[in-house]
This record gives structure tokens, C-alpha cells and sequence, in this order.
């Protein structure tokens, strides 16, 4: 029997089970170990550290980096060109 439209897709019948089995890291178990730490900080708890930086992200201004705007703004340009012919001159 050909494929059709419908059958010829992904769906949660056929897709490697291991595809449903993925997580997503921002809410794994090491964020929510994390988390209960955070909790216990909030709640006066002595840890051998006084605050959580989240790296998990992809978040590096949480470590004080200053935000790449730049960066952004060649890479968005590299990818809608048309982009520039919506700003006026001289903005």
C-alpha cells in the first residue's frame, strides 16, 4: 500500500523511541537538584557557596558578560539582507 500524505510523517508510532526519551536539559535532573538548592539559599540553608549561577542556558551574561548585540545584529543581516532597507539612514 503507497504512503500516503497522512502515514508518510513522523508521529509518536513511528519515530525512534529514543526521540521520545529525550529531555530537555533545562529541566533535568541537574536543574532540579539546582533548584532545591536555590530554595535552600532563599530559606538561609549553609552551603559551601552563597548563590547558583545557571549555565545550563547558554546564558553568559549571568556571568557578566556583556551582551553580543552586535554579533546578532550581523548575524540576523546575514540572514534577512532585506533587513538593512527597514532602518532609515543615519539610525
Amino acid at each position: 500500500m503507497p504512503a500516503t500524505q497522512v502515514d508518510a510523517g513522523l508521529s509518536v508510532n513511528n519515530v525512534n523511541e529514543n526521540v521520545l526519551k529525550a529531555e530537555y536539559a533545562v529541566r533535568g535532573k541537574i536543574v532540579q537538584r539546582a533548584a532545591e538548592l536555590d530554595k535552600q539559599l532563599k530559606e538561609g540553608a549553609s552551603l559551601p557557596f552563597e548563590k547558583l549561577v545557571y549555565c545550563n542556558i547558554g546564558n553568559p551574561q549571568q556571568l557578566g558578560q556583556k551582551p553580543i548585540t552586535f554579533n546578532r545584529q550581523v548575524g540576523a543581516l546575514c540572514d534577512y539582507p532585506e533587513l538593512k532597507d527597514l532602518v532609515k539612514d543615519g539610525a
